[in-house]
């Protein structure tokens, strides 16, 4: 089974990005799989090839992680790397333009922990980030039309919980 190889017992997020001038709106889990320091495939596409029976054998190879626990970035380097992505399959980039992103967080996290996924955003490419604590559909209707990008991190309960 799939959680059995998450770090800790954790089940990846989910995240929601909305782009606004594409009106494109998809829906990931926060999961990686990694071969040592390469990335083999994210969100969906990991957790698939964790159920591979091919991956199956290579179990000591391949390892399935993900870099937020409880709605908190537990590996920025992989975030920013996961949000870039991601961000760029909600829209389309534009030569020499950033997005403005709005990021949607629980709000159970402290100062510090916004401040990280202010980070991990502008790592990822943004040009400028606001970080709510609200729902992701109470944002959008009040926010900027500057920001082109809305995410929303949807925190998973840990196994037994």
């Amino acid at each position: 089974m799939v959680e059995n190889k998450l770090i800790n017992g954790y089940e990846p997020a989910l995240v929601r990005l909305y782009g606004a001038r594409d009106s494109v709106e998809i829906s990931e889990q926060m999961a990686a799989a990694l071969c040592g320091n390469r990335i083999l495939a994210l969100g969906r596409e990991a957790l698939q090839l964790a159920q591979d029976p091919v991956a199956e054998q290579m179990e000591k190879l391949v390892e399935i992680v993900s870099p937020l626990k409880d709605g908190v970035v537990a590996d920025y380097e992989l975030a920013a790397k996961m949000f870039r992505f991601f961000v760029g399959k909600c829209c389309r980039r534009r030569l020499f333009s950033k997005p403005r992103i709005a990021v949607c967080v629980p709000l159970t996290l402290t100062k510090v922990e916004r401040k990280v996924y202010e980070d991990v955003f502008y790592q990822a490419g943004a040009k400028k980030v606001l970080v709510v604590e609200s729902a992701m559909e109470q944002a959008m209707a009040g926010l900027p039309a500057e920001y082109g990008v809305v995410v929303g991190i949807f925190p998973q309960p840990r196994n037994g919980r």
